[in-house]
């Protein structure tokens, strides 16, 4: 009876909302530094909205929140940036490695699409 009681469109909605919020959350974290903890925050994120009833905004919020994930080590300060806190054996080499975007702007990509989630655009 429960299952009756449930609609896709209400769960889609929630799920690109919680989306949002801890793409918003995670950023902000990584903003004070905590870098660790803001991927752990878009991890937990990514498992959350994979779980819930797809459509193909919240599967483009995904892949922003993976792209974020990547981007956020950008964010620490220069002493941090390297990685070598996350166990990379040479953190020059993985600094060093291209990303298909540039940091800043994938990260303010992702703020401007949470932002609008959260606005309901």
């Amino acid at each position: 009876q429960l299952e009756s009681g449930r609609n896709e469109e209400v769960e889609r909605a929630a799920a690109q909302m919680l989306a949002a919020v801890t793409t918003v959350q995670a950023i902000e974290t990584a903003r004070g530094g905590d870098i660790y903890q803001a991927r752990a925050i878009l991890e937990r994120a990514e498992q959350q909205a994979r779980q819930a009833p797809q459509d193909e905004r919240l599967r483009a919020q995904v892949e922003e929140m993976r792209v974020l994930r990547d981007a956020l080590p950008s964010m620490a300060p220069a002493a941090e940036a390297g990685g070598a806190e996350y166990g990379y054996e040479d953190a020059t080499a993985e600094a060093a490695e291209p990303m298909p975007m540039p940091a800043p702007a994938a990260i303010r990509r992702a703020h401007d699409t949470a932002m609008s989630v959260i606005q309901s655009d």
